[in-house]
């Protein structure tokens, strides 16, 4: 849906296929791909926001399902499509022939972003869908961003304003198992292991709120080690 939703509002272009070398990673077209990429608006549209995590292409590790790595390789991750692109030649975005499993990609402060798939499925969201993994133990906390688009017009103008937004959800994977974290809620993170008391001690001590991702991670990487 949101293809649909999204290809209705942007034009469409299709770049070039991009071509790995032979030397390229030290495999012949491992590499090899072709991305839509919207186009500009017309002219009774606006579109603001990115469907990208961050728009340059950066740095980062990819690693495929035929265990095959590679690093210091320029990424881009598509929110929007959850797709992970590599910088072709002269900027052109490709897509990876073999299934990514998880690639990491950095931030402007140089801290690094890991994203995984292979997760069980959830809601919408299947074995191929991508998660930032926020910390790792008996329990996995996963973030998912997803792009909402939403639209408005002014009064008397002909102009149609469309906006990308984030959606921002949590996950604990535990036990093959996906469940929802509801955010400022102490008793959820009470019933996933059998530490209570340990675990209302902590967040009572700390004074936390669990309204925000980073209290979210502090309270799971505690509850990790007990």
């Amino acid at each position: 849906m949101k293809k649909i939703i999204f290809s209705l509002v942007l034009s469409v272009g299709i770049c070039t296929v991009v071509k790995a070398q032979e030397n390229f990673y030290g495999t012949r077209n491992v590499l090899i791909g072709s991305v839509t990429e919207p186009a500009s608006a017309s002219n009774n549209q606006r579109v603001e926001g990115s469907a990208y995590l961050y728009d340059d292409w950066r740095g980062g590790i990819v690693n495929t399902a035929a265990d095959k790595s590679y690093r210091n390789i320029n990424i881009r991750y598509n929110v929007l499509e959850d797709e992970v692109y590599f910088e072709g030649e002269e900027g052109t975005p490709g897509v990876f022939t073999q299934p990514v499993k998880e690639f990491v990609i950095p931030n402007k402060e140089g801290r690094t972003h890991l994203f995984r798939n292979g997760f069980n499925v959830v809601g919408k969201y299947d074995r191929n869908t991508f998660f930032e993994v926020l910390a790792e133990g008996k329990l996995t906390l996963l973030k998912k961003i997803t792009k909402r688009m939403t639209d408005s017009r002014e009064y008397g103008s002909a102009i149609t304003n469309y906006q990308l937004v984030d959606v921002v959800e949590y996950f604990i994977y535990q036990d093959d198992m996906m469940v929802k974290v509801k955010k400022g809620s102490k008793a959820f993170f009470e019933t996933l292991l059998p530490n209570q008391t340990a675990v209302s001690h902590f967040i009572s001590e700390q004074k936390i709120s669990l309204k925000n991702e980073a209290e979210i991670i502090d309270v799971v990487n505690y509850m990790n080690t007990l």
